[in-house]
């Protein structure tokens, strides 16, 4: 003998076999594309094009970073990704060392003539739930400008989209 159950809305009776083969079914864009079969690449183009998920800007590489405590800079790994700012003490470490929450930050961009560029990025406390703070990274190498004025403008990109999204 089946169990019976009765939703509100409906008086019509259902068995048990049938709500569990109900229950996988989804209303989410992602269950839909993937019923339908589409490929990772498709869904992701589908759901950016239906303004479900907004383009993303990425970008890795070696900076300098400004501790807090400690002043000094040290070299740091960073990936940007999602409107975040993750930094690892090496590039193949598994975990970041820390992470800069982009919403709502603003990026400032210093060129000091006789002294390396230096990329100044301040949080608001309100949008991230932590204090606020300035972040000052910099940049050394023969291609130092041209390096901070790309993560310049990855940072801004990234805030542009966000901002649109």
């Amino acid at each position: 003998m089946s169990r019976r159950w009765f939703t509100r809305s409906s008086s019509q009776a259902t068995t048990s076999e049938s709500k569990q083969e109900a229950a996988p079914r989804s209303t989410t864009v992602t269950a839909r594309l993937e019923a339908q079969g589409l490929g990772a690449t498709r869904k992701e183009q589908l759901k950016t094009a239906l303004g479900l998920r907004s383009p993303s800007i990425e970008k890795k590489g070696w900076a300098r970073k400004r501790g807090f405590w400690n002043t000094s800079f040290k070299p740091r790994w960073f990936h940007l990704h999602h409107l975040r700012l993750d930094y690892y003490r090496c590039e193949d470490s598994p975990s970041p060392a820390g992470s800069i929450d982009l919403r709502g930050c603003a990026v400032m961009q210093f060129n000091e003539p006789g002294s390396d560029p230096e990329l100044w990025v301040e949080t608001s406390a309100g949008v991230t739930g932590k204090r606020a703070r300035t972040y000052v990274l910099q940049f050394t190498g023969p291609d130092c400008l041209a390096t901070a004025k790309e993560w310049h403008d990855a940072i801004t990109t990234a805030l542009q989209i966000n901002k649109a999204a």
